[in-house]
């Protein structure tokens, strides 16, 4: 950077934009050697600062440092942040910026009077999770930020939560007005819209704690709706409008030649023509054409398709053709011929003529397939939402009187299932006056080969190896306390509220505080109020807690409320774990020392759990856990009911909401047997056509391509028809009132492209049995493949060839052309060699 001395503000900032920056700068510089040359190219800047980067799933910084190592992590997830120009939306030529993944803020440089916008990724790299785009509703896609100056975005929660409420709902009510809906959006908006408006009034009074605890809650709606169910829908949406245009193009084709049949340059107007009608209508009625910015690149995109396919066949033919004249000309006419690719050029217009021959039929058929593909698409419904859902865990081994909630990823360990003091705070922010947050730090210790995974615990009287450090809060040290049978909870008669009251009083004195199980005591050989030292800190004790008490207490999850056995997780281990452990156990009361949860913090421990005690009612405490488990991605045990202690587990999972659906089954197989019988008739029709198609060189295989053409042909016609009058229909429907309020339009929806699949498919494999029929017409002999009629005797095999000659001079040169070709390309084959070969044309 170059500071100017006088400000003290960066001026010029190494670039790292895709014109000089990343083509020429170094990643790093190896300290192995006494010089080095690197370029750093610089450029002109003003420094953008923005806080708050936080994962929205899970409200934390993607990374966390490990405390024990050096620039090692205990979390490692994938996160990226990205600078574009708002006008020309693609990466400015220059630009930096400074961002490491443990810490909430960054820093970004960008040249003077450039509108800029900035997106943040985290976990998958789809969607961003937070944007900076200066958005409003005059522009609900931002304007980008102008800095002439450097600028700070303070209170960048704010900024996040307005500029993706802008994108949310701009880009909702254009899928909406286009009757495409999804409840989770809905839901998502309404919610954090009704927290941002609480937000913007608490900020107004100066509650700046309570503007930020609905600030937390609002960007995690709003991300979460954003990146898990608003964005997929464009994606479906841009999804079905390609398969929607490979199938119109060969159905634009099949209407010129059904309908207008032209020749030469009329030809080609005429397909052009009805081209443009089709795409002009599926522009009209598809959503994706009316959101996407690039409608026109898909449309070529989707020509460049048949183009390619058309030009790789071209090349193929060719390939095959210059290698068949070299051949010939090395070898002479050695061989017959036989290419699937001339049965199909005469069949597919012989098809498409015959069609056309026969109109009646033709119209008949189509109508059905029409039918079928109008009622797919305009009374049934399928689309997909998020939705919490609940699975029975078990019952919880203890007793509890009121419900409670434990949120912990996996197992807590790293390198992904760990929390952050951040997302603590969001938890208390949704759980707010009906219950008591209490998170758990944890904290291991630098392995050693000869020691092992151990904390010295050291008194004046003896020593204890612990293997992790717990950290807890008041209130779970009340309740230990009083659940144990503690010294301090015997001495004040088990009242809880004094026993909160002593806790309070002596950490005003300090946090260097300690709680001992009996035996670890007993091994010290210490009481309550001596001192212990651990990691060269000298701590008191502050109270004993009976060993055997202490193994009758349990979380909601029915394991010890502890840190994970470090001995088979690689990264607590800091070395290859010897047996890996998938479902590493909860150690031993005995093995671990609990000291206050912000000492534990402050010494490096990590969150391992966050433990919920709510005081509501059963429905308030459900509705809580399931506020969180839908904005977030944090998963909760619930002690749903206490007297009981059912527990359940919710997660967040992809529902579908369906209509209709129950007629789909019997449509296709109605549609498939009318498809069936109709080219049944077919061939009845055209037996004397196909013979006279046999009399001229027409196989088998080609008769049985005429009617999978056929039938491929009516499904493609009415895949586009019928999409096209379903969704007109569904306008209508919903304008009458006939469909239900609840009723999606799945125009836009992978459904209707796996509906229309379904129909084309149905109507291939309805034409299979029709072909197999007008195949046999041509060869109706049950003996498709000569068989050799005897077998070999030792090395010797004699055979009579099916074959007959009416002259030796045809018979001789029948055996010089076998000749011929089992001295060339029939000499080496997959199922025989020839080694050597003798001709008597005697």
């Amino acid at each position: 950077w170059v500071v100017d001395y006088e400000t003290g503000e960066i001026v010029a900032a190494s670039d790292q934009g895709p014109l000089y920056g990343k083509g020429v700068t170094k990643p790093g510089v190896t300290p192995l050697v006494g010089s080095d040359h690197v370029i750093i190219p610089l450029f002109d800047c003003v420094p953008v600062t923005v806080f708050d980067v936080y994962d929205p799933a899970f409200y934390r910084t993607p990374w966390m440092l490990d405390p024990r190592r050096p620039y090692t992590l205990w979390l490692e997830t994938a996160s990226a942040v990205r600078v574009y120009n708002i006008n020309s939306k693609a990466e400015p030529y220059f630009y930096g910026y400074l961002y490491v993944g443990w810490e909430p803020l960054a820093v970004f440089f960008v040249q003077p009077r450039t509108r800029v916008a900035f997106n943040f990724y985290f976990g998958s790299m789809d969607y961003p999770a937070l944007v900076l785009v200066n958005a409003s509703e005059a522009y609900p896609e931002g304007r980008g930020f102008v800095a002439n100056r450097p600028l700070i975005l303070n209170v960048t929660v704010l900024h996040y939560t307005r500029d993706l409420l802008n994108l949310v709902k701009s880009r909702y009510s254009r899928l909406r007005a286009l009757y495409v809906r999804n409840p989770s959006v809905e839901k998502g908006l309404e919610n954090a819209e009704e927290l941002f408006a609480r937000a913007k009034v608490d900020l107004e009074r100066g509650e700046y704690s309570r503007a930020y605890s609905e600030l937390r809650q609002a960007i995690v709606y709003i991300s979460t709706t954003y990146k898990r169910d608003l964005m997929p829908m464009y994606t479906d949406a841009g999804l079905t409008a390609t398969l929607l245009l490979l199938i119109s193009i060969p159905g634009v084709v099949l209407i010129e030649r059904l309908l207008i049949h032209r020749e030469g340059r009329d030809r080609f107007v005429a397909t052009i023509g009805v081209g443009a009608l089709i795409f002009a209508v599926l522009y009209v009625l598809h959503p994706a054409f009316q959101v996407m910015t690039n409608t026109i690149l898909s449309v070529m995109g989707s020509l460049l398709v048949f183009l390619i396919a058309l030009t790789f066949a071209v090349l193929l033919t060719e390939t095959g053709r210059v290698l068949e004249e070299t051949a010939l000309r090395m070898l002479g006419r050695h061989r017959i011929a036989r290419t699937e690719q001339s049965a199909m050029q005469i069949a597919i217009p012989l098809s498409i003529e015959l069609m056309r021959v026969r109109r009646m039929r033709t119209l008949l058929t189509l109508s059905i397939i029409t039918a079928i593909v109008i009622a797919l698409t305009s009374l049934t419904s399928a689309s997909y939402y998020s939705e919490v859902m609940y699975f029975s865990y078990g019952r919880y081994a203890a007793k509890a009187e009121e419900p409670a909630m434990l949120i912990k990823l996996g197992y807590g360990v790293p390198p992904f299932d760990i929390l952050h003091p951040e997302t603590v705070e969001l938890v208390e922010s949704v759980v707010g006056g009906y219950g008591t947050v209490a998170p758990r730090a944890w904290l291991y210790p630098v392995y050693s080969n000869r020691l092992g995974h151990n904390y010295d615990i050291v008194s004046i009287n003896g020593s204890y190896k612990a293997v992790a450090i717990l950290g807890l809060t008041r209130e779970e040290i009340v309740r230990l306390q009083l659940e144990s049978g503690s010294y301090l909870a015997s001495a004040v008669d088990f009242d809880e509220e004094e026993l909160r009251k002593i806790w309070d009083a002596r950490i005003l004195g300090g946090d260097k505080l300690v709680l001992l199980t009996s035996d670890q005591a007993e091994a010290l050989n210490v009481d309550v109020g001596d001192k212990v030292s651990i990691m060269g800190m000298d701590l008191e004790v502050y109270d004993i807690l009976p060993t055997v008490m202490m193994r009758q207490v349990y979380d909601i999850d029915n394991l010890y409320p502890t840190p994970a056995d470090p001995s088979g997780v690689s990264y607590l281990a800091i070395q290859i774990a010897g047996q890996p452990v998938f479902n590493p156990p909860p150690l031993d009361w005995n093995y671990v020392v609990i000291l206050p949860y912000n000492l534990v913090v402050k010494m490096g421990g990590y969150i391992g759990s966050i433990k919920v005690y709510l005081n509501c009612s059963q429905a308030k405490a459900g509705e809580i856990a399931y506020n969180l488990a839908f904005s977030s991605s944090l998963a909760a045990y619930i002690l749903k009911d206490p007297e009981r202690g059912d527990v359940v587990q919710n997660y967040i999972a992809r529902a579908f909401l369906l209509l209709g659906m129950e007629s789909i089954p019997l449509m296709l197989i109605l549609g498939a047997l009318n498809v069936m019988v109709a080219l049944l008739g077919s061939v009845k029709e055209r037996t004397r056509e196909i013979f006279i198609l046999a009399s001229i060189g027409l196989s088998p295989r080609g008769s049985a391509i005429l009617f999978v053409v056929e039938a491929v042909s009516y499904a493609l016609l009415a895949s586009v028809i019928g999409y096209v009058t379903g969704f007109l229909m569904n306008r209508a429907f919903m304008a009458w009132g006939v469909l239900p309020s609840t009723f999606s339009v799945n125009a836009a929806s992978l459904f209707i492209g796996l509906s229309l699949a379904a129909v084309i498919l149905s109507a291939i494999i309805a034409s299979i049995y029709p072909a197999l029929i007008s195949a046999r017409l041509i060869t109706p002999s049950l003996e498709r493949k000569w068989k050799p009629p005897t077998k070999p005797r030792g090395d010797v095999w004699e055979m009579l060839l099916p074959i007959s000659f009416p002259s030796g001079r045809e018979a001789r040169g029948f055996l010089n052309f076998r000749r011929e070709y089992y001295s060339g390309e029939g000499k080496l084959k997959p199922t025989f060699i020839v080694r050597s070969l003798e001709l008597d044309l005697e």
